[in-house]
């Protein structure tokens, strides 16, 4: 854009004073809590804020340390160029806040699952143990979770007719409440139990 009283540059000329302009430009982040950048004072700045969640948590910030030349050196694609750029910073921001959320909640439940008192496990309706707390291998006498998970489930009943009538209830129900078994140690030794089981 040529100054008042100025003759009109040439195309070519125009073109490369606003390159030269973008180059000396500065691009910055600049947290909210009054840090700033060192070097000299800008003559022209344009700023967007970071939203996380619909709070901003930051700013993103584009400096202009040249002689200002004109009323605004910045171009209006290179706003919109802003915006989408603050825009984007916020989402990734919300998403790795929501990914370590989601990290920190199963990290909870397999504390949970892993230091319950109680025998957990889980299983297919076929028999066929997919995973198991270590209280629950050591009710039934085996050193370890896998070594648990390697028999099938009928071998912790002595009767496998006791399984039938679990499977029974959570296939009526979909949950099964204190159904009353007895179970077969892995030394063979008798162990009664109480069930609790949803699908």
């Amino acid at each position: 854009r040529p100054h008042r009283g100025a003759q009109r540059d040439q195309p070519g000329r125009e073109h490369q004073r606003h390159g030269d302009q973008r180059l000396r430009r500065r691009y910055a982040l600049e947290h909210v809590d009054g840090g700033h950048l060192p070097g000299p004072e800008p003559t022209a700045r344009l700023r967007a804020p970071i939203l996380v969640g619909g709070v901003a948590r930051g700013v993103l910030e584009v400096l202009y340390p040249g002689t200002l030349q004109e009323p605004s050196p910045f171009l209006p694609e290179e706003r919109s160029l802003i915006d989408a750029i603050a825009a984007t910073l916020g989402a990734a921001i919300e998403r790795q806040r929501m990914q370590q959320a989601l990290r920190q909640s199963e990290q909870r439940l397999r504390d949970l699952f892993e230091r319950n008192l109680a025998g957990v496990y889980r299983s297919t309706l076929d028999g066929r143990l997919l995973e198991c707390n270590p209280a629950f291998a050591r009710i039934y006498g085996y050193a370890t979770p896998a070594e648990a998970c390697a028999a099938p489930a009928s071998a912790f009943y002595f009767d496998t007719a006791d399984r039938d009538r679990l499977l029974e209830c959570l296939l009526r129900d979909g949950a099964a409440v204190n159904v009353e078994s007895r179970g077969r140690k892995r030394d063979g030794q008798p162990i009664w139990m109480l069930e609790n089981a949803s699908l």
